[in-house]
């Protein structure tokens, strides 16, 4: 006997921010201011290389001595930001995940403010940082704009940051596709359609903003003119493992890094204006590990490199990647390993011994592994990479890259980045101070591998007092029974304590 549910028509649902109008509207707001902060630092930080690159290109003279000063007059600038804003250093990522789990709570003025004038002194000085995390958190901050101007409640709250988050990736690399995955996968765990919604939403606006003020281009150069062969797959295996190798090792110095700089006990107040000088020494001998690394992609495959200089550009790139982030700036790490990927892939190149019609294939092959091995996110990576390059006929080659760093990654028992910072932000941060009888309800949908579908409601092993208020099965939405089974691709609602956010979401994300 099939068992009947009690149907609530979605006018009535008990859930606030639940109406699909509304958070495709408040998506497309938050995409529209996102997408306009990203393409503002994009073309800040944009103008800021070009003015640095000006300088390093001039004959040795008092130019170098002002640079000096200038890198310890930001340094002790940025610290004051930090200060004024403690969570707006580094890529903001982990920021935006913890405020979505409830460990903390970012104050929107200060950490926008902070994490634009931060950026763009560190990207000027030239320390090797992205624009991605910042957009991202840019995105973010300003979807908590979004819903403290409509006075919406904490869910939604919650789906327009993780939608601002989206539209700053998606802004800053022309990458609308990617930037929803990467938010969804990584930073919120969960792809509910309530979240999806304004996330696509705000991504797809946010990329329209950057066609309409930096023209539509992608944000890489090259293409793919023909692809491998099948015959050449081992190349492609090769790249994979050897990118995949780099990625892991690129995860295991940034917390070497860390842990060294921890060791020294030098306060931030003299660690960042000495990095901020030692990247003008930096600059002085290799100008080309400076910034991010875009121009250096570039370079890449236009000019004829070496393999000694290849094999200096990795090692220095991934070393002074590690040292500028870990001195707590405003900064990401997307670019960068990108750039570790490039290298890896070209590398691979030199000794396949293949037509050079086939080396931008194994550039954007090394591109995507290491980002992989790096963040383990296969989908996304490949994703990524075809968005920036507009380069879609190679797919099954970027798969098979990307699979292999991610086996190698998951072989060698390493820790995804973004798993590791988020740990080490929580582990160093004053507890939040929230009211105990604020009550939230979060939304996740059962995926076909968890381990909670097919079980019955009153059988659930909860991990703390909390409420499954509401299931959405097949478009219904159904009052949960205590004899009814979870089913696969149900998306459960569950009221509970703020406090107990990141608690719940591991739960019903099966994350240990």
């Amino acid at each position: 006997m099939v068992k009947e549910y009690k149907q609530i028509p979605v006018r009535e649902s008990n859930l606030a921010g639940t109406n699909r109008l509304k958070l495709i509207f408040l998506g497309l707001v938050t995409g529209l201011f996102s997408g306009m902060l990203a393409v503002a630092y994009r073309f800040v930080l944009a103008e800021l290389d070009t003015i640095r690159d000006s300088i390093y290109n001039m004959p040795f003279s008092i130019n170098y001595l002002w640079m000096f000063l200038a890198a310890f007059v930001f340094g002790v600038i940025v610290v004051q930001l930090l200060k004024w804003a403690p969570l707006s250093g580094g890529s903001g990522i982990p920021q935006i995940r913890g405020e979505l789990l409830g460990r903390l709570s970012m104050n929107p003025g200060p950490t926008l403010i902070s994490k634009f004038l931060g950026g763009s002194l560190a990207n000027f000085i030239g320390l090797s940082l992205g624009r991605e995390g910042p957009s991202i958190q840019l995105g973010g901050v300003t979807g908590k704009i979004v819903g403290k101007l409509f006075k919406t409640d904490k869910l939604t709250s919650n789906y327009l940051i993780t939608a601002g988050a989206s539209a700053g990736l998606s802004a800053a690399f022309n990458a609308p596709i990617a930037g929803t995955l990467f938010t969804l996968e990584e930073v919120y765990g969960s792809f509910s359609h309530y979240l999806l919604l304004p996330s696509i939403i705000a991504s797809i606006t946010a990329n329209f903003v950057s066609f309409i003020f930096a023209g539509k281009i992608y944000s890489f150069s090259f293409r793919v003119n023909q692809t491998i062969d099948m015959n050449d797959i081992g190349w492609v295996v090769l790249v994979g493992l050897i990118a995949g190798l780099v990625g892991v090792l690129f995860n295991h110095f940034m917390e070497w890094t860390r842990r060294f700089f921890a060791w020294t006990r030098l306060k931030p107040i003299y660690l960042v204006p000495l990095i901020f000088m030692l990247t003008v020494v930096v600059g002085l001998f290799s100008p080309e590990l400076l910034g991010g690394g875009h121009h250096l992609v570039e370079h890449m495959v236009a000019a004829p490199i070496s393999v000694g200089m290849l094999v200096f550009w990795l090692i220095g790139k991934l070393v002074f990647t590690s040292i500028s982030y870990n001195s707590g700036v405003q900064g990401g790490i997307f670019l960068p390993v990108l750039v570790l990927g490039a290298i890896s892939g070209l590398l691979v190149y030199h000794i396949s011994g293949l037509e050079p019609v086939y080396m931008v294939n194994f550039i954007i092959l090394g591109m995507s592994a290491v980002m992989t091995a790096v963040v383990r996110a296969p989908i996304m990576s490949i994703v990524l990479v075809m968005e920036m390059t507009g380069s879609f006929t190679h797919l099954i080659m970027l798969s098979f890259a990307s699979i292999i760093a991610f086996i190698v990654g998951e072989i060698t028992r390493t820790e995804p980045i973004y798993e590791t910072l988020y740990n080490n932000l929580i582990q160093r941060l004053t507890p939040q101070k929230v009211e105990e009888s604020e009550l939230i309800v979060s939304t996740f949908t059962i995926g076909p591998e968890s381990p909670l579908k097919n079980t019955l409601i009153s059988d659930l092993n909860l991990p703390t007092n909390l409420l499954i208020v509401e299931i959405n099965r097949e478009g219904l939405n159904l009052l949960p029974k205590a004899d009814e089974s979870i089913k696969t691709l149900d998306t459960v609602m569950v009221l509970h304590n703020v406090l107990d956010t990141e608690l719940v979401h591991n739960y019903f994300t099966h994350q240990d």
